[in-house]
């Protein structure tokens, strides 16, 4: 197995170790020919995009290279670790010579692949050293395949030069991962699933959109999630970046120029929950408690802006602790706001049973296309919810704002079984001015199972109205919190 949850694998590992090339980290993808280090090696870049892959293939000189790379390894590596450019001689296969000397700068992640890339006299550089294997008769197969029938001596000799070599140096002993290569095995339909857990709190986080599948508490759960088989309708657990909510026919300006994104509602010909619910997010630091995932999200028609994404899952005694970071990487500021779409459940029947108490004094006023055309004061109105009341019949699929903090700046959402006080809060940062709070009554057999409390940064049409928006400068980085934590039965 060597696809992207393999690489996600990989990845967790490494950033969860100290640095040991200089500044940087070394994964070293080792053994035999045509067995999928390449493959590996590829998942890797895929996901940190800022991974530099060097092939051994470049370092050999020949098919009786390898007993003398060691001196190309220390040559590109040694350097590396003292925090100066290493650089190696590109071997030109055709040619049957050496070619160009090839500098590799530091950098926060190599990628070392090939035959001998964990040999023993770089073994104190190597953060992470992964040992893939396959059949011989598979290795062989790809191997003439890609090469031609005319390389099969030099290929039967390579193998004699590698098996020794390995005997040698007892590379599949020292890995730290052991990898059948011999075919990718299927992964669920959200990348690879990152679990976390501290105390009696439990949580996943999927690769595709760094998405909330699943939070528990002492095995209950907090959020109605979804399946590892499933994918997450009506933006379940998912994070809305750069704009939560609607855009207007997807059409809005800024500084001067006009923009028109794609109409992901197009039942209603707005644009929906913002770009980055399908991307990969690739992983960075880990811990048993915690993990950060990364995704740049590339300029394009309709946000012709840079952004590099950091997104933080925590879990303490306090529950869920998301802290999301967006870096603008564009030569001009960039309009921004974010949100997340977690739903939220108390046991297992309808929503009219449970209490909501929402800290909010106002509520957005919205058109038949769900776009916000005014305000107004939810005192004396059905929606006025800030002492708590039972949701009983009422409808919520409504923005609320103008929010009750308390002294650390921070407004809090609770949702509770009235009849035992167990429950589930949401809180939100000074950022998040706004909570969206939507009673599901359109999710089918679900419907009212489950209560969707977003926090906002932004009303919905901010990217035209301007309402809340941010603007961050280039280089800046914004960065907000949320978090969940379970209430606990009275008397607990």
């Amino acid at each position: 197995m060597t696809g992207p949850d393999v690489a996600a694998q990989v990845l967790e590992l490494a950033h969860a170790r100290p640095p040991t090339l200089g500044r940087g980290r070394l994964v070293c993808v080792d053994g035999p020919a045509g067995s999928g280090k390449t493959t590996l090696a590829s998942a890797l870049a895929l996901l940190d995009p800022r991974a530099v892959v060097v092939h051994m293939d470049d370092l050999y000189a020949g098919w009786d290279g390898l007993p003398g790379v060691a001196d190309q390894l220390d040559g590109l590596l040694r350097p590396l670790a003292a925090g100066r450019p290493g650089s190696y001689r590109r071997w030109d296969w055709h040619a049957g010579r050496f070619a160009e000397t090839v500098e590799v700068a530091p950098t926060d992640l190599l990628v070392l692949e090939g035959v001998g890339a964990g040999s023993g006299s770089v073994a104190d550089l190597a953060t992470v050293l992964v040992w893939v294997d396959a059949p011989h008769e598979a290795r062989m197969r790809r191997g003439l395949e890609r090469d031609g029938e005319a390389f099969a001596p030099h290929w039967e000799a390579w193998a004699a030069a590698e098996e020794a070599h390995f005997g040698a140096e007892g590379t599949r002993e020292r890995a730290d991962l052991r990898l059948d290569g011999a075919a990718p095995a299927p992964l669920p339909p959200t990348g690879a699933q990152h679990r976390i857990a501290h105390g009696a709190y439990a949580a996943v986080v999927t690769e595709t959109g760094a998405t909330l599948r699943s939070l528990t508490h002492e095995g209950q759960p907090l959020v109605d999630g979804f399946g590892e088989d499933e994918l997450p309708g009506k933006a379940r657990g998912q994070l809305l970046v750069p704009w939560p909510n609607r855009v207007r026919d997807g059409r809005w300006s800024f500084g001067g120029r006009d923009h028109q994104l794609a109409l992901s509602e197009p039942d209603r010909a707005n644009a929906m929950h913002g770009l980055v619910r399908w991307g990969s997010w690739w992983p960075g630091a880990r811990g048993p408690a915690s993990v950060t995932l990364h995704h740049r999200l590339p300029a394009q028609r309709g946000y012709p802006w840079m952004l590099d994404l950091a997104v933080t899952y925590a879990l303490g005694t306090d529950g869920l602790t998301t802290t999301l970071a967006a870096t603008n990487r564009s030569a001009a500021p960039a309009p921004y706001a974010a949100g997340a779409h977690p739903y939220f459940r108390v046991g297992d029947g309808l929503v009219d049973r449970l209490s909501l108490r929402l800290p909010a004094r106002t509520r957005a006023l919205l058109d038949d296309r769900m776009i916000p055309v005014g305000r107004e004061p939810v005192a004396g109105t059905a929606y006025d919810l800030t002492a708590g009341r039972v949701i009983g019949d009422l409808a919520l699929d409504d923005a609320f704002t103008d929010l009750v903090r308390d002294g650390h700046g921070r407004a809090t959402a609770e949702l509770r079984d009235p009849s035992t006080g167990a429950g589930v809060a949401l809180w939100v940062d000074e950022h998040h001015r706004w909570l969206q709070v939507f009673t599901a009554d359109d999710h089918g057999e679900r419907a009212r199972h489950h209560v969707a409390v977003e926090p906002m940064t932004a009303p919905g049409d901010a990217l035209r109205t301007g309402d809340d928006l941010v603007v961050i400068d280039p280089g800046a980085t914004f960065t907000v919190q949320w978090g969940v934590r379970a209430l606990p039965p009275r008397g607990s």
